[in-house]
């Protein structure tokens, strides 16, 4: 019996003396914004080093906007510069588009009470065809990723690879904060439309493949390049994008024309 009070006694005095144990409750609030150590890529106060790099890539793309299918056809030329000091077996992409599919990770991780665009779910990015030099290229989807396996490693300091992607995609009715089509009172169709084709995932020194999918909310990290567009839709459609328009005078009339030259050339 003084056994059993003994062994008592002394778990008792061991769970008292753990709950009164102080915790850990640092949570590096007062840490450095950056506080990691110098490489010859990123200095220690966080500004380029000697040898810092950043990969690039060019996009040249001709998209087509059907009305009554609310789909856009469109083909992406991308045109990717490996300035990394790594050879790269494999390339990663984003596919956003896929976020709108019912059984995508960005659906999964909503509320038990849904979004507005889970009743409107679309098939995501319809890949047609994947081509480098007119060749297919093997490639695997996961999620709103697209792994392409080279044949060659992409060289290190300078490679260059090319990829011709032909693909379709429904705009969402309602979509994301970014992406979607409503109907106006008059019965016409409004089209937001973003993260509208593949583009590269980032390579970085930090964290070399940057391959977080996309859940319908955050901002982007992207590689940065050059988008050549050119855009086919219904002359009934005012369209606003980024960039210099290449053909005002196809797409104005006389009259509108005038005025966009008087704007472009104002200082004010």
């Amino acid at each position: 019996m003084k056994k059993i009070l003994l062994l008592m006694l002394v778990i008792s005095l061991t769970s008292m003396f753990e709950a009164n144990a102080q915790l850990n409750n640092n949570q590096s609030k007062f840490d450095q914004v950056f506080d990691f150590r110098a490489t010859p890529y990123r200095s220690a106060s966080g500004s380029p080093g000697e040898q810092y790099w950043q990969n690039a890539v060019n996009y040249v793309i001709n998209a087509e906007l059907d009305e009554k299918t609310h789909i856009i056809t469109a083909t992406v030329k991308v045109i990717y510069t490996n300035n990394s000091p790594d050879n790269l077996e494999f390339l990663w992409l984003q596919l956003d588009q896929n976020k709108f599919k019912a059984d995508s990770r960005g659906t999964a991780v909503q509320s038990v009470g849904g979004s507005r665009n889970q009743a409107n779910a679309t098939s995501g990015y319809e890949l047609k065809s994947v081509k480098s030099l007119g060749k297919n290229v093997k490639y695997i989807v996961n999620d709103s990723r697209m792994q392409i396996r080279l044949d060659v490693p992409l060289k290190a300091k300078g490679g260059r690879f090319e990829t011709d992607i032909a693909y379709t995609f429904e705009v969402p009715e309602y979509g994301s904060d970014r992406t979607g089509r409503f109907k106006t009172a008059l019965g016409n169709w409004v089209y937001s439309v973003a993260q509208w084709f593949p583009r590269m995932c980032v390579y970085d020194d930090i964290k070399g493949w940057n391959l977080e999918p996309y859940l319908g909310s955050g901002e982007f990290y992207l590689e940065y390049g050059n988008i050549d567009y050119k855009i086919t839709a219904s002359n009934k459609l005012i369209i606003l994008g980024c960039g210099a328009l290449q053909n005002a005078t196809a797409c104005y009339t006389p009259e509108q024309v005038s005025r966009w030259e008087k704007a472009r050339n104002s200082d004010t």
